[in-house]
């Protein structure tokens, strides 16, 4: 391990680290642009720069810090005279064409290039000529907007589709001062953008908003929505595939406005798929939420308090209490809340399931085609996976179904055998749902929560626990899932004798 000296101060660091990296573990930062941990070194910004010195008679020297290696007795310096100069230089030279739109700019507060201009004081230019104007709000796609104007070439974009991806799909076009970033031109005559181009496809197209510095590549759906200070982030893990990527929940006046990737080294990287990126539509929408239990009375279901429906449910899982009483488990339940499932099927000696469909399609990066984030996590509490036919097979000689979590009612009706089941109206159900779920079969209803409202963990398909955090208020008035579980299987106890566990 080489030992090197950073502004006078002695530090070791493995072999082959790079002068960046053992500048930030000696607690120091240096702006950068176009590297990122993710996507490897390619030294084009130049903004890094120090000088460094040795080992021997090697003169003292100005380097881009990411491309140089540490030696055996190199010294560094960050701050000096030469080092800053050199910094200053090429910050001018990259704000000479930047716009000043920080005010409109959906980076603004996030990006970095802002961050280093305030922090050296970069307010004004020595140049006199007309900013270049080049082309906004330019469509890449579904996902991605493009401002040429704010582009600084790190080619952070380009270089993740293609060594992150192995997909390349933007490139830098033109020659010298007319270099621009775009998409590949379309030859085989598909869908294509103004100008001819082929739009961005793959899964993973948000990650380029992430890593892109300055604000040129921003994702439509945040585009406007919130600025970055507004926004409070919560650390959870993503509940719509099995993989359980790490995140970053933001939200603003009580609605998730954005998602993004939050760095896991065995899991997701500093990457997520679009498909959880954008999956919080559905969770925003209140329309039609629960906000009490419901029981059904002359044909209708009209709405009860929580004491006295706990006390209605106590008796109508009682009643039904044993071998033919269905408890159908939803796989976007947590850890947690499935062990109160648990015990409450435990309880009235029935055996509990989860409803799941087969994985789809799986991609070769993240996405593992399980919409189910806690599949391997019920199983592993013991719960026994069901297909929506096998269970509306079971439900021909059921006294009564327990259909409970998130998507439960959706997972039953996948296919066109399961899409009967709540319309036996010989099969009464108890449903714990976040809508209302008006089927003939249903005797009682009781409000859920959905993935960004509640707290717990999910066991991903790889068999790691995921923290899950809530980053937004649940309904006014609502039982958490798990403590409803609880408080169902006490009712339960206090309507009689408990069943004989199953």
């Amino acid at each position: 391990m080489p030992k090197v000296t950073i502004d006078g101060r002695p530090v070791e660091v493995p072999d082959k680290t790079t002068v960046f990296e053992a500048v930030r573990t000696a607690g120091r930062t240096l702006p950068h642009y176009c590297y990122h941990p993710g996507i490897g070194i390619e030294g084009s910004c130049r903004v890094c720069q120090v000088e460094v010195a040795g080992p021997g008679k090697m003169p003292r020297r100005l380097t881009i810090s990411c491309r140089t290696n540490c030696d055996e007795g190199l010294e560094i310096f960050t701050s000096t005279p030469a080092a800053d100069g050199a910094r200053r230089m090429v910050l001018e030279f990259l704000l000479k064409n930047h716009p000043l739109d920080c005010p409109i700019c959906d980076k603004a507060g996030e990006c970095t290039l802002q961050n280093f201009a305030f922090d050296v004081g970069q307010a004004r230019s020595r140049s006199h000529e007309e900013r270049r104007s080049l082309r906004k709000r330019v469509d890449f796609g579904d996902v991605i907007l493009f401002d040429e104007e704010r582009c600084i070439l790190c080619t952070r974009c380009v270089r993740f589709q293609s060594t992150v991806l192995n997909d390349p799909q933007l490139g830098v076009v033109n020659r010298g001062a007319d270099n621009i970033v775009g998409t590949m031109p379309s030859l085989d005559g598909g869908a294509t953008l103004e100008g001819g181009d082929t739009p961005l496809r793959g899964n993973y197209q948000g990650c380029l908003a992430d890593i892109c510095p300055v604000g040129a590549l921003t994702l439509k759906k945040f585009r406007f929505q919130a600025r970055a200070w507004q926004l409070k982030a919560t650390s959870s893990a993503c509940g719509f595939c099995s993989r359980g990527c790490n995140i970053n929940v933001e939200t603003f006046r009580g609605a998730v406005k954005r998602i993004r990737p939050r760095f896991h080294p065995k899991i997701n990287q500093y990457w997520m798929c679009d498909t959880g990126r954008f999956a919080y539509d559905d969770c925003n929408d209140r329309n039609g939420r629960l906000s009490l239990p419901l029981f059904r009375k002359d044909g209708s279901l009209i709405e009860m308090g929580y004491a006295a429906a706990f006390a209605e449910a106590g008796k109508f899982l009682k009643s039904n209490a044993g071998d033919n009483l269905l408890m159908f488990a939803s796989p976007f339940m947590t850890n947690e809340e499935g062990a109160a499932f648990l015990e409450l099927s435990k309880t009235l000696g029935a055996k509990a399931r989860f409803v799941a469909p087969p994985p789809g399609a799986r991609d070769e990066m993240l996405y593992t085609g399980d919409p189910c984030p806690n599949r391997r996590g019920l199983a592993d509490l013991g719960f026994a996976a069901t297909t929506a036919a096998e269970a509306n097979d079971a439900a021909k000689t059921a006294k009564a179904v327990v259909l409970a979590g998130e998507f439960a009612v959706d997972l039953l009706n996948l296919t066109n055998e399961g899409s009967a089941f709540l319309d036996r109206a010989a099969v009464p159900a108890l449903v714990v749902e976040r809508r209302a779920v008006d089927r003939a079969s249903v005797a009682m209803s009781f409000p859920a929560l959905n993935t960004f409202e509640k707290s717990g963990s999910f066991t991903n398909i790889d068999g790691i626990a995921q923290r899950v955090k809530a980053s937004v208020a649940a309904p006014p008035g609502a039982v958490a899932d798990r403590q409803l579980y609880e408080k169902l299987r006490e009712s339960v106890l206090n309507a009689g004798h408990a069943a004989k566990p199953h």
